[in-house]
């Protein structure tokens, strides 16, 4: 939500995520951040002393999988669900479904370049009362996923949005890999976007009904603000070089008569 939002886990995992065609992707996803996150966390603490490592849930047996290279990916997995609440059937399928989503994303990565990352609530994803459906979360990660880290009002349009929930961060990308049905339409993007919006998992709005301005950081109020200040900083830049454009046009011309006349003084009395 754009306000009161309490510490909680989040996921984080690429755009083209997205764009996995298998049936269990949401699983997929999931286990892949679990393992992803599991394996950066306990990078920060693989030195740490026993009573930190206790401290954050890990018993000697987690402590012995994590710190045995052939069962360190099972103890990241299991670490990983741990850290971000996920009940999961097993480490093992944690693990392969890990490892399907992993050569997607090497694949997409290989013959597009580095993708977008997308942060969510770990609970939109796997919660019970504020789990998302599909379109739902697909439209949520698209918008987030071009906001990223950004503070100030980012310009989104609803290709983009639809492109994006589809996995696809350029329309070069969705062209070329999209050769399948698409998962929705653009008008079923606009409805889950003005619902979404209402819920107020983001703040949103127009300008000249044309521009459609996104954050997920400031409120409503904050985002209008913004987005004036951003529009008047625009148009005082434009001012200020057409004035300059004129000022140099106006010397240039002021130089060029001098010349002229200087000419015309310095030359011979036929």
């Amino acid at each position: 939500m754009t306000a009161g939002r309490s510490i909680r886990p989040y996921l984080q995992f690429p755009l083209c995520a997205l764009s996995y065609s298998g049936p269990d992707r949401r699983e997929c996803i999931i286990s892949f951040c679990c393992v992803e996150h599991g394996r950066r966390r306990w990078n920060e603490l693989a030195k740490a002393d026993l009573t930190t490592l206790r401290r954050h849930g890990i018993d000697s047996c987690l402590e012995s999988e994590l710190r045995n290279q052939k069962r360190a990916t099972w103890g990241c997995a299991r670490f990983g669900a741990l850290l971000l609440g996920y009940k999961a059937a097993s480490a093992q399928l944690i693990v392969r479904q890990h490892m399907r989503l992993c050569g997607h994303i090497e694949k997409f990565v290989a013959s597009h370049g580095p993708d977008p990352l997308v942060r969510v609530a770990a609970d939109f994803v796997y919660g019970g009362d504020s789990r998302l459906s599909d379109p739902e979360l697909a439209v949520l990660c698209a918008i987030y996923s071009k906001i990223g880290a950004s503070r100030r009002p980012v310009r989104i349009t609803r290709d983009d949005i639809w492109r994006r929930a589809h996995g696809f961060k350029s329309r070069r990308a969705f062209q070329v890999e999209m050769l399948g049905e698409r998962s929705f339409t653009q008008r079923q993007v606009r409805s889950i976007i003005e619902s979404l919006h209402a819920r107020r998992f983001f703040a949103r709005i127009t300008f000249a009904r044309r521009q459609t301005f996104y954050s997920h950081r400031l409120s409503a109020k904050d985002l209008k603000k913004a987005v004036v200040e951003l529009k008047l900083r625009s148009q005082v830049t434009r001012i200020k070089r057409i004035s300059n454009d004129k000022d140099l046009t106006a010397r240039i011309r002021g130089e060029r008569r001098k010349l002229a006349q200087s000419a015309a003084t310095d030359a011979p009395l036929r």
